[in-house]
């Protein structure tokens, strides 16, 4: 990840394609793991790939992404999980936001899951979401929309 990696924001997300966008779509804040010490989660605007398309008379640049997960201890330190890497041109066509315990159902597995902290949701717009959540130390995916 580069040094100059920063939070995505609203003027990163494709408004249209994205509506509505939370206030803050690169930032989550959660007790994820049930712990009772905060933590929080980011969509980060990484660096470019240096591809550029021509798109209805635009020209997109291509950048990586990173979402992960800072889980807060008890010293008041932060466990990093990397949760996903991927690629985009801009206007980010994604976000991340809090998903609130309770059921969910697993599209890809036809059934429930039930989760029992606040969790995140990474939404592709127009496309798919997933909410990633913490069970037993480790990050657990549903598919919820594709």
């Amino acid at each position: 990840m580069a040094p100059y990696a920063k939070v995505v924001s609203l003027e990163d997300i494709d408004a249209k394609a994205c509506n509505p966008v939370p206030r803050s779509p690169g930032l989550v804040l959660g007790n994820f793991d049930g712990d009772n010490h905060p933590g929080f989660a980011v969509l980060l605007k990484d660096n470019e790939t240096g591809k550029v398309i021509d798109w209805q008379g635009r020209k997109l640049r291509e950048f990586r992404y990173v979402f992960a997960i800072f889980l807060g201890n008890d010293k008041g330190d932060f466990q990093a999980k990397l949760v996903r890497r991927f690629s985009d041109f801009t206007t980010l066509g994604a976000y991340i936001d809090l998903q609130a315990p309770g059921n969910l159902r697993n599209r890809d597995e036809n059934r429930d899951v039930a989760i029992s902290n606040p969790a995140i949701s990474l939404v592709f717009c127009e496309k798919s979401t997933a909410v990633y959540y913490v069970s037993g130390g480790h990050i657990r995916t549903v598919t919820i929309a594709d």
